[in-house]
This record gives structure tokens, sequence and C-alpha cells, in this order.
């Protein structure tokens, strides 16, 4: 009298199943072939092409650890050079956020942590000046600059402190100058092919989901920490209003830099740098990604070297490098990046030319120190104001009073 029972039971378990199979079959060969054109949703299925060097590291902590500076929190490196409560040349930014207040997060190697010139004359404070006395919205803006650093770094920085930044957009700065051969000494390779998130597209919403509701939870939880029994949320950073110091190179030594970076130009080199910008434009394709999943605008700067823009000190480092103007090309490291983010869609500014043409009647960078004075960080805030408050810019119209 069991038997038939057993087999009721079995036959029940074997529908379903069947049922089971059936409703997964069909959602992800609903996702996997009309997922993709339905906004939104289309973001929510991405899967990370490039594993970096940073993705093992958990903490920004862990990750600072990497660097020339270290964790180092309300530290005063010099006269005028202090950091905040998470160790960043900029305002304290883990306090509640004004809602009101349209929030850019510069990310970047030195030019972003500004170390040769003042904090008011920092590209990231000018550029929060420029876009208040224009912008349709009012806007914060704060730095997480680290020296010696690049692409791959600032990718894994922002995806660990992205729950305190809580920003709206995010803009990365791309050094010519050395960035290149940094990211080359790296390698980026590609993820696993057999991976389940390479194969189910089901899987990888309910994995992006999850990340999400992750994402969320921690923006919460730093809420939730600030209490009224807290110090107010600028007390970490107190601005130092002492003179910088610049540091400077010896003649020989500045040269023996410029020449060994425009080593990149030659070329004989071409197919080298355009392996590398194709590396790069990975990186930054993910980085586009990432932000785009959570609503968030993603721009990359691209920041010549010195060399590119000042005439006598081209002469003077191809001299210093044993080459001739017929060796290299000048524009070609800009070049190939740029063919290589409109590849994977990530929007950008090319510095280059308005940097040559200034360069022309002004000095832009510090002399013998590689970076920019005060005026090359008040060009760079400029160029990338007026193209956010311009209509036709493709990362943003939350800003934009202009056609």
């Amino acid at each position: 009298m069991r038997a038939p029972r057993k087999n009721k039971t079995l036959k029940l378990l074997l529908f379903l199943i069947f049922q089971l199979v059936a409703v997964i079959s069909i959602a992800e060969y609903s996702l996997k072939y009309f997922g993709h054109n339905i906004q939104g949703l289309n973001l929510l299925l991405y899967n990370s092409t490039v594993s970096v060097r940073y993705d093992n590291y958990d903490t920004v902590e862990e990750l600072l650890s990497t660097t020339v500076t270290g964790f180092t929190p309300n530290k005063t490196w010099k006269p005028g050079i202090r950091t905040n409560s998470r160790s960043f040349r900029t305002k304290e930014y883990t306090g509640p956020r004004d809602p009101s207040l349209y929030r850019i997060v510069t990310v970047g190697d030195s030019f972003n942590w500004g170390g040769s010139v003042n904090y008011n004359d920092t590209w990231s404070v000018e550029l929060e000046r420029r876009l208040n006395m224009a912008a349709k919205k009012a806007v914060e803006v704060f730095a997480i600059g680290i020296s010696g650093t690049a692409a791959q770094f600032y990718l894994r920085l922002w995806e660990l402190e992205k729950p305190r930044l809580r920003s709206d957009m995010v803009i990365t700065l791309f050094f010519v100058g050395n960035d290149f051969t940094e990211e080359r000494a790296i390698a980026i390779k590609p993820l696993k092919k057999e991976g389940l998130a390479n194969i189910s597209t089901l899987y990888r919403l309910i994995h992006n989901l999850y990340r999400l509701a992750s994402y969320r939870s921690l923006v919460q939880e730093a809420d939730a920490d600030k209490t009224d029994t807290q110090a107010p949320p600028t007390s970490g950073f107190i601005q130092d209003y002492r003179e910088v110091t610049v540091n400077r190179f010896t003649p020989d030594d500045y040269l023996r830099i410029e020449a060994a970076r425009i080593a990149i130009m030659r070329k004989d080199k071409r197919a080298w740098l355009a392996d590398s910008a194709y590396r790069i434009s990975e990186v930054f394709k993910r980085f586009n990604e990432e932000a785009q999943m959570e609503q968030k605008d993603f721009l990359v700067v691209i920041v010549p070297d010195e060399f590119q823009v000042n005439e006598t000190l081209t002469a003077k480092t191809l001299k210093r490098a044993g080459l001739t103007n017929n060796d290299i090309d000048l524009d070609i490291a800009q070049q190939l990046l740029k063919e290589n983010l409109d590849r994977v869609d990530v929007g950008f500014i090319d510095l280059l030319d308005e940097f040559r043409n200034e360069s022309a009647s002004r000095r832009l960078y510090l002399e013998r120190n590689t970076h920019w004075n005060a005026d090359g960080h008040a060009l760079a805030a400029e160029i990338v104001a007026r193209y956010l408050l311009q209509e036709s810019n493709t990362v943003t119209k939350e800003l934009a009073t202009s056609p």
C-alpha cells in the first residue's frame, strides 16, 4: 500500500524540479537575449572583464599600506599639507551627506594630492569654486589622491571607499608621464572563463543585486555611526594655511626623468604603447561599469607631461634622450588611449591641446618638479568645469547651463 504513495511523492518531486528548471531556463534565456536592451536592468547584468592587482585588499587601510604615504589620518606631513580622518588631503566626507548637493569625487595620483601647491590652489578646490559660480545645482568636490599610484589603484580605492564617499560622479586623473609605465608593470589578467558569472546571466543578476544591497547597507551603517555626541564632520581636516614648500630636482636629474618618460612616445614603440592603452582602457571600462551599476557618472581626465606642452623642455629632453623630432610622436599616447576609451564607451577630457596653447604664454608646471603650479591646477579645473557645464557633454546633464 505504501508503494503508490512513494511513487506519487517521487512524481511530485520530479514535477517540481522540472518546473524549477523550466523557470530558470526561461529566465536565463530572457535575460541573455533581452535584458541588455532594458535600461537599468542592463547595468545589473554587468560582469567584470578584468581582475586587477589590488582586488585582494579588503580595506582602505590595507590598500594604503602599499603606498609611500600609508594610512595616516589627521597627519601634518609638512607645512601646508594635512590629511583628513581617512588619510586624504581633502575635506571630511564621512559625516551626514546633504542630498541637495551634487557630489563629485576626484581620484588620482600626486596631481590629485596637489602636494606642491597650497590647498586652496588645488584643482579640485578650484573645480568646486568654478562649478558653484555657474552650475544649476550646488556642488561639492572631494579629492582622494595618493602619490605614486595609477589606474588599477584608483579603481580599488574607489570600490573600498565608495560607501563613505556616496558620490554622484567620479573623475579620475590619468597622467601620461608615468601612468602607462606603472600600469604596464602590473599584470592585468582576464577573469577565468569557467566562472559561473561568465556562464549564467541570471547568476550575474542575483550577484549584482546582492552587491548593490550590500553597498546600500554599508552606506546606511556609515550614516548610523554618526551621532550627535560625535565631533563635527570637519574636525578631522584642519586646513593648514602655511605656504607649501616646493621640492625641485637638479637640472640634470629633471632632464633624466623626462628623457625616460618621453621614450614611450618613440614611433618604434607604438605597438608597446597600443597594448598598454588597451590594458588601461579595460581597467577604466570596469571602473565605468561599476559606477554605472550604482547610477554614478564617470569621467577620465588625461593629463599631459610638461615635455608635451613646453617646446623648450621638449628640445632639451630630446637632446638628453639622444632622440630627434623624427623619432617621436608627441601626441601618440593620448591618441591611442582616447581610441581605446571610445572603444569601451568611457567618457574623457584630454587637456593636451589647451595646455599646449596656454604654455606658449605662461608656465603651467612647477620648474623642475613635474607637477602643475597653481596656474596649471586652475586651467585643469577651468577645462573640466566648462565641459560639465555644457549640455553637449556625454557624462551628466545635472550641472549643465549652456548648449
